[in-house]
């Protein structure tokens, strides 16, 4: 005799949404040292998107920053920035449009120069995305 109570099948597990796309904004910007002092570099908002969505999700996993400057007509990569998953997860906040994640790289800068930031994350599964290139001014 069958009992009506226990599911025959098992429900399938809920994934977390796959990024798809990313979108950064940057500008130049400094932070304050606890000694007063202002460290230059950039400003960024970071948002991850999963197929199909047009609201931003939280992601897990290791995100690479890169930092290139141009010289010419070349563009040169001057710096790299790793964050593991837990300390990158301190950078994210629910807005009213989604998770966003706040991002400062400290970087001498100068007004005179071309920067361009891109922003490389591998999933804890291996998926990598980037960012489009972000160039400034």
């Amino acid at each position: 005799m069958l009992n009506e109570n226990v599911p025959l099948l098992k429900k399938p597990k809920k994934s977390a949404p796959v990024t798809q796309t990313i979108l950064t904004m940057w500008t130049f910007s400094s932070e304050e040292e606890p000694d007063g002092s202002k460290t230059p570099g950039f400003v960024g908002k970071v948002l991850f998107f999963a197929a199909g969505s047009d609201k931003p999700i939280s992601a897990s996993g290791q995100i690479e920053i890169q930092v290139y400057e141009q010289q010419g007509e070349q563009w040169q990569l001057r710096r790299k920035f790793l964050s593991e998953p837990d300390v990158w997860k301190r950078n994210e906040r629910q807005t009213a449009l989604g998770t966003v994640y706040d991002v400062f790289v400290p970087h001498d800068t100068t007004l005179n120069k071309r920067y361009s930031l891109v922003l490389k994350y591998r999933s804890l599964a291996g998926q990598l995305v980037s960012s489009p290139h972000a160039q400034l001014p």
